[in-house]
């Protein structure tokens, strides 16, 4: 028969259920409903005692952490993934009850306290907020300044305030991918007159592909049309030169389909298969169980890689990357993912960093065709427009977003240290005023 719950006094303690074992509620009158208990829950209707102040007794942290198979006086019997709080354990447990009145002093403070939680909580999130608001707006100018001195005066303006604004993960992140869009807009570094243009480079890749288009080592591209200036972001520098990918690159191959490698083959200590989970942080990180016998990588020799290759995600997390170095020549590109080749004069380096800003990515999502990519097809990626620095240039690029890509991460370094101390401190005060 179900159990009906009394508004206002009853409390309803989850015994069952991933992740909400322990959570406690009390029965509030909510449009004069009825309420019904059903078997994942264990009721409690207290006696001659405040309901809120068993609430704030169960809800404290003393009881929760209890709620845990492991700790050493658990509540709950099973695993960490499947948890039930029988009802023996909750008859059992002992509740420390101070007189009436007490409890209600008690609820009444608690009640107090958490209201000013809530307010602290509130006005928090409103300085998060402006917070990010402002570093949007400031890291905004950078991007917006139309020549060096504007840019200077707009750094300026920003580092004078260092310290105030780059004070979150989320705001450090903000200034790495401005740091990203400075160095393809071309002002990051200076441009240098003796530089070889970028049209040199364009010059010797389409010499390159007509070579290996005659030794039959890749196939005839289709002719793409011509940028037009609603598909140009911004204003390149000059020397510099706007691209579809197809231009830029030698050639783009399809790894392997699904039907042609199973988990049956996976064998430890052979040939590693690099699929995009692979791609960390523009390296190729392996996965020794993830290899296939010697035998099953001569039938798939044509998804070989080679150093200087860029492999990169086509499903997912589209625009992951990594480049093939010399430790994994030889091994094989995985389902999932485009095989990326280029002219050796071209920076792979720089390559990377293009697919590591906002502006490519969100193109590759989709973005320039309306709708959410879920899987990057040869035509999107072809025809994607591209920025091309002279080749000096790119190489300055690199170097300098290093620099200040590792200044970043020196940041988000101290930043972690100065929570953890905050956290510590936090806790330490805690134990001391209960205690």
């Amino acid at each position: 028969m179900p159990h009906l719950l009394n508004v206002t006094k009853d409390l309803v303690w989850n015994s069952t259920g991933t992740g909400t074992v322990g959570r406690i509620n009390i029965i509030t009158d909510v449009d004069d409903k009825t309420f019904v208990a059903d078997s994942h829950v264990t009721v409690i209707r207290p006696l001659k005692v405040d309901s809120r102040f068993i609430w704030c007794y169960i809800a404290a942290p003393g009881i929760q952490k209890r709620i845990e198979p492991d700790d050493e006086k658990s509540l709950v019997s099973g695993t960490t993934n499947q948890v039930e709080l029988n009802s023996s354990a909750v008859i059992t447990l002992e509740v420390p009850i101070p007189p009436l009145a007490e409890q209600n002093r008690i609820v009444a403070r608690v009640d107090e306290l958490m209201s000013l939680c809530d307010q602290l909580e509130q006005q928090t999130e409103d300085s998060i907020a402006a917070h990010q608001t402002l570093v949007e707006t400031l890291l905004g100018t950078l991007t917006q300044s139309q020549n060096a001195e504007e840019l200077a005066q707009n750094w300026n303006r920003i580092s004078d305030h260092f310290d105030t604004l780059f004070t979150t993960e989320h705001s450090i992140d903000q200034l790495k991918q401005t740091i990203l869009q400075l160095a393809v807009m071309g002002k990051l570094v200076p441009q240098d007159p003796n530089d070889e243009p970028a049209s040199v480079l364009l010059e010797k890749i389409v010499a390159e592909k007509e070579r290996l288009i005659k030794e039959g080592k890749i196939k005839k591209q289709k002719p793409l049309p011509e940028i037009t200036e609603e598909e140009k972001p911004f204003e390149l520098p000059e020397g510099w030169e706007w691209c579809r990918f197809a231009s830029l690159s030698n050639e783009i191959a399809t790894g392997p389909f699904g039907s042609m490698i199973h988990k049956r083959d996976y064998i430890k200590a052979g040939v590693p298969l690099i699929n995009p989970s692979h791609m960390i942080n523009s390296k190729i990180v392996e996965d020794e169980s993830v290899t296939i016998s010697s035998e099953k990588a001569h039938e798939l020799r044509s998804y070989e890689l080679f150093d200087g290759d860029i492999v990169m995600a086509r499903r997912g997390e589209m625009g992951r990357c990594a480049l093939v170095t010399k430790r994994e020549s030889g091994w094989l590109c995985g389902t999932g993912s485009f095989i990326l080749r280029f002219h050796h004069d071209l920076s792979r380096e720089f390559v990377l960093l293009l697919f590591r800003t906002d502006w490519i990515r969100s193109y590759l999502g989709g973005k320039s065709i309306g709708a959410t990519m879920t899987n990057l097809n040869h035509g999107i990626l072809n025809k994607m427009p591209i920025l091309l620095p002279p080749i000096n240039e790119q190489n300055r690029i690199i170097g300098r977003v290093d620099q200040l890509t590792a200044i970043c991460d020196q940041l988000k370094t101290s930043l972690a240290e100065i929570q953890k101390n905050q956290i510590d401190l936090t806790n330490a005060l805690i134990d001391q005023a209960v205690g």
